[in-house]
């Protein structure tokens, strides 16, 4: 599914509700939203795409990204979940396991989610599982907070199980709940940020 309302010159919103599945698609992405307002989907499933699992942009715009109920984008032949926005990124339980492997040797296109926020604040909540990527399991890069809660990341063979930057502001760091960054190619878990960092439990090895 591709949807493009950029034209708009009212940023018109994009909004997914229900239970939404994007399979097999054997020549491009599951699901590609470009807009210039607020991306609200639900209960999102996207796996098995000959591209991205789900590549979602709208920045520059106005509005965030959110993803509400159970989401899943794995083993796809790029990056399961991409996102690039100006806003804040929420969602809940994500699994973006196994992309980026089969075929591809580009680890820039290997991420389980590879998330952008610029100045927005990032929330991961629920369980989460991000491992057995080609590159980083979560990658998230913004100037604003963080707030990860129990994540997986684990067996990336190729760098980072979570790599979280926001050290272009202030903002703190927060990992709620259990998390588990075992097995990567590189390390477990890697945080820069000039604000505060509060994790509450963690287990992070080889």
């Amino acid at each position: 599914a591709n949807l493009n309302n950029t034209t708009s010159v009212t940023n018109s919103v994009v909004t997914l509700s229900g239970t939404n599945t994007f399979n097999d698609n054997l020549l491009n992405d599951g699901l590609r939203v470009l807009s210039t307002g607020a991306i609200t989907l639900s209960y999102v499933t996207a796996e098995r795409n000959r591209a991205y699992g789900a590549y979602l942009d709208n920045n520059p715009g106005n509005g965030g990204v959110t993803l509400s109920g159970t989401n899943t984008f794995s083993n796809n032949y790029l990056t399961g979940l991409q996102v690039s926005t100006t806003g804040n990124f929420s969602a809940s339980s994500v699994t973006a396991d196994s992309n980026g492997i089969t075929g591809n040797a580009n680890p820039a296109t290997g991420y389980g989610a590879n998330l952008s926020t610029a100045t927005g604040n990032v929330t991961v909540s629920g369980t989460n599982s991000f491992s057995t990527n080609y590159s980083t399991g979560l990658n998230v890069v913004t100037a604003g907070t963080m707030s990860i809660n129990n994540t997986t990341a684990s067996n990336n063979k190729n760098s980072y199980g979570a790599f979280l930057d926001n050290s272009l502001g202030s903002g703190s760091v927060t990992l709620n709940g259990m998390n588990v960054f075992n097995g990567n190619g590189s390390d477990g878990l890697r945080v820069l940020t000039k604000g505060a960092i509060d994790i509450v439990a963690i287990t992070a090895g080889d």
